[in-house]
């Protein structure tokens, strides 16, 4: 069974767009800076809720992002926010 990402929210500042997306059980909150091509991934698991501390991932491109999650549920978010970042930042 295939699950689907829903967006909660996106915000852009600065050629940044932030989104934060859930898909099942899982959160992530997502940015992508269309300057550097960079992506940050921060899941929202449990230890995130417990040390609030983490920062998440930072990748050089989305492609190196898909390939550092092993789970689809974590892929499927990334691919919906990354068409998010796109769709608003091209108008």
């Amino acid at each position: 069974m295939t699950n689907e990402a829903k967006i909660i929210s996106t915000t852009t500042d600065s050629g940044t767009t932030c989104v934060a997306a859930t898909c099942g059980k899982k959160e992530a909150f997502l940015t992508f800076n269309a300057k550097r091509g960079d992506v940050s991934v921060l899941c929202i698991n449990a230890a995130h809720r417990a040390y609030r501390a983490s920062l998440g991932r930072v990748f050089r491109n989305v492609d190196e992002a898909l390939a550092a999650y092993k789970s689809e549920t974590m892929r499927t978010m990334i691919r919906a926010g990354y068409a998010e970042a796109c769709a608003v930042l091209m108008g």
